[in-house]
This record gives structure tokens, sequence and C-alpha cells, in this order.
């Protein structure tokens, strides 16, 4: 199966290490492990790299157009190639997942996640595949929860968030090995 993986966030050094930038931060990992390069697309509005992994061709998609427009990127990519909404994975934030914890799924709704809004206006369908990765929500009764998303991972939550991309690895793997439901299960196991 060949596989997009679209990695979500804002583009830019005022968000790179932004909770909310997790899907990007994933995707990230993911071309470094692999040995890939992002080339910059202006076509698709965003940075790119394709190799192959087990056996299947992975393309991985960091939308350069911030969150709230991140379908756009995805359906321009779409049309040039001969993908379609089945072969996505959207690695993502979540707030409502504990920290480093994950889960794994197909469909649903987009639970006020901009970037997700946007995949399902701009595709006509949310049946694409989530990664999502748990951010949690803040310990600080006072802070909004914007301000929560976009506040950067501190050096004390480090090594949680690198055993979290470890596990998004693994779960993507056990996906294009065994399917969703072995995916999911991995992905509670973490």
């Amino acid at each position: 199966m060949d596989l997009l993986l679209v990695g979500l966030g804002n583009p830019g050094p005022r968000y790179s290490l932004t909770r909310h930038n997790a899907g990007f931060i994933f995707a990230d990992y993911l071309a470094h492990c692999l040995g890939l390069s992002f080339q910059q697309k202006s076509s698709w509005q965003a940075d790119y790299a394709c190799g192959e992994w087990l056996n299947s061709k992975i393309h991985i998609l960091k939308p350069q157009t911030f969150m709230n427009l991140s379908g756009k990127s995805v359906a321009a990519f779409l049309r040039n190639s001969n993908l379609s909404v089945e072969n996505i994975v959207v690695a993502q934030d979540e707030v409502e997942i504990p920290f480093g914890e994950l889960r794994f799924k197909k469909g649903g709704g987009d639970a006020g996640h901009n970037g997700l809004k946007s995949l399902r206006e701009e595709l006509g369908s949310g049946e694409f595949y989530r990664l999502r990765m748990g951010v949690g929500r803040s310990t600080n009764p006072q802070q909004d929860l914007a301000d929560h998303v976009l506040s950067r991972f501190d050096k004390s939550e480090e090594q949680v968030l690198m055993k979290m991309l470890q596990g998004c690895e693994d779960v993507l793997s056990v996906f294009l090995k065994e399917g969703l439901q072995k995916a999911q299960m991995k992905a509670s196991q973490i």
C-alpha cells in the first residue's frame, strides 16, 4: 500500500516544536529515520519527501499553508498523484489524549481541530487514517487552550516526546504490515 503521511502544523520558527506542531515533528522524525530530505513544492504549498519503507512507497507532506488551510495543500497533492483519501494517514496533535499516548483510527469528526476541519472540507471526506498524538490539556487552569497548544515542549517533556515519536513510527510500521486493527492495538499500548 502506498501511503501519504500528512504531518499537521504551522510553518515558521515561531511554531516550531510547539504542541500544535506534533504532526510536523513526527514527519521530520520519520523522514530523518528513513534518510529522506524535504523539498519545497510551491504548487502544493508544502514541504515534501518521498521514499520506500517496508515495501511501500511513502510520501511525507508538511502543508505550509498554516493549520486551518492544510486541506488545500493535501488536495493539490492528491490531484497530482494516483493516491486517494484511503491512502492518507494524518499525524495530528490531540488535547483530549494524555501527553505521550497515541491513538490510531480511521474517519471521525474534527473535534474542533482546524487542520482536520480543513482536510474534511477540501477532500470531501473524513475517511482518512488518523495518528492522534496526545499532547494533553494544560495543568494550569488559567491557561487558554490556544496558548497551551501553541506552547513549546519543555526540557522535562523531551524524553516522553521522543518515546511518542518512536511509538508513532512503530504504529505506522504495524499498519503497513498488518492493517488497521493491529495498528490500533499497538497505539493503545504506547
